[in-house]
């Protein structure tokens, strides 16, 4: 396992906040904290994204192989730009419909059926929406609201009979979309490369132990052989720094990141040379244990850090993904099964005190190519605490996402505007407003609203 990071450690950590605070020194800062985070997350889920394992008994292998097969996730989300999403992305009009239906446990609440349907229309910058909420055969809300480039028309349908509308703030109008951020064309899959190779130059077999274990995925008891390497400040600095030499020699990403910075490329490089330049004990004491799990066919199916006695894993097996916490023999884990395409089961197990069922199914039909589809999402939840009876829930929704001509703009029709209210008109319309259980419902989320700031 590895060592408890000294008090020395945590005072040095200390001093780099309080350096952070001075003007240039912060960002080095910054930079430094990401990178180290940044090469720890990509270890540790690595693994999971290298759908197909691996065959080799070579820890530094697996585990290079294994980040290089974060590139097959990230292509794996390319490749799902399905026709409904082309069809949101198209820029035409199109309209969702949506029925959600939750079945609560007793012991939490009552049954729940709420309602949407919102058009959108880009070309013409017009939004519309309609919601409900029931709770049993209440109405808790119900209102309806339109939004072009100019104006906010809205009702509270069990008290309004028409709609008022209000002038955007201008500070909101004047809102230019092409000044909103972009991501730079770049192929960040380089950057996996980049660390995949660090750890290739860095690591070897020799700083790995092995030694036989076993693991439980799902249903599954599998022996393994685990390899532990542990990462101190010395060898996780020589990855970084070899990363980055990686990076300074891409002239095209330091472009990005100077872009995304918005500094100059010559800092970006400084900082970058700042922190080569640096000498491991600078970043503090650091120690954990690496682990990569084997099975007896050479197949790594799982990922491991460890420190103070506890491991935090994470495995992919047979369909099954696993998040566990090994803590002196006890065990707490939240795993995820893919029973099919459309349908995943999530289990939570805390040291069998406390365990759980997500059970989802999903479907995607095509009702008109290109114009028409339906989504429907199923599921049901069980969770039992010390062995009692389970307590169950449910939820079930059912939404069509289809294109239309035009947004239904009829709101615009007799709607009055609050800054033209008389008094008289002013009094009904707060009236209307605070008396409305859509009203009321609002205020119970997010406190009690106040109508004063209407300016009428």
């Amino acid at each position: 396992m590895g060592k408890k990071v000294s008090e020395d450690a945590e005072t040095k950590v200390e001093e780099v906040v309080s350096e952070s605070k001075k003007p240039k020194k912060g960002k080095k800062i910054a930079l430094k904290v990401s990178i180290i985070t940044a090469i720890v997350a990509l270890l540790a889920v690595g693994g999971f994204f290298a759908y197909k394992f691996f065959m080799s008994k070579d820890p530094v292998k697996v585990t290079s192989k294994a980040i290089r097969g974060l590139k097959d996730g990230i292509s794996g989300v390319k490749e799902e730009n399905s026709e409904l999403t082309k069809l949101l992305e198209s820029g035409d009009a199109f309209e969702i419909k949506s029925e959600i239906k939750l079945d609560l446990p007793k012991e939490i609440g009552n049954d729940y059926v709420i309602k949407l349907l919102a058009q959108a229309d880009q070309e013409n910058e017009e939004v519309k929406f309609d919601l409900s909420a029931k709770e049993g055969y209440t109405t808790i809300a119900d209102l309806s609201a339109l939004i072009d480039a100019s104006k906010v028309y809205f009702k509270l349908n069990d008290t309004m009979s028409n709609y008022y509308f209000t002038k955007l703030e201008e500070s909101f109008d004047q809102i230019d979309l092409e000044e909103l951020p972009t991501i730079p064309d770049y192929d960040f899959e380089n950057i996996i490369d980049y660390l995949a190779d660090a750890v290739d130059g860095t690591l070897s077999s020799k700083d790995f132990t092995k030694d036989k274990d076993e693991l439980t995925i799902g249903d599954n008891d599998v022996k393994v052989t685990r390899y532990t390497a542990e990462l101190d400040e010395v060898k996780l600095k020589a990855i970084v720094d070899k990363f980055l030499d990686k990076v300074l020699k891409d002239k095209k990403l330091i472009g990005v990141l100077a872009e995304m910075s918005g500094e100059d490329e010559g800092d970006i490089k400084d900082a970058i040379k700042e922190f080569k330049s640096m000498k491991a004990d600078e970043l503090g004491e650091i120690s954990f244990d690496y682990s990569v799990y084997v099975t007896s066919m050479g197949d790594a199916i799982a990922w491991g850090f460890g420190a103070e006695g506890t491991d935090v894993v994470i495995a992919y097996y047979k369909d099954v993904l696993s998040f566990q916490v090994l803590y002196q023999g006890m065990r707490g884990a939240l795993e995820f099964e893919k029973k099919s395409d459309d349908h995943y089961v999530a289990t939570l197990d805390l040291m069998g005190m406390v365990t759980g069922e997500l059970d989802i199914k999903t479907s995607l039909d095509t009702v008109k190519k290109n114009e028409e589809y339906k989504y429907t999402l199923d599921a049901n939840l069980k969770v039992n605490v010390y062995g009692q009876d389970p307590v169950k829930g449910s939820l079930n929704a059912e939404t069509t996402i289809k294109k239309i001509d035009k947004v239904d703009t009829s709101a615009k029709i007799g709607a009055k505007a609050i800054e033209d209210l008389n008094s008289i008109e002013a009094s009904q319309f707060e009236r209307e407003l605070t008396s409305s259980k859509t009203y009321k419902f609002m205020s119970g989320l997010i406190g009690e609203l106040d109508s004063s700031v209407i300016d009428y």
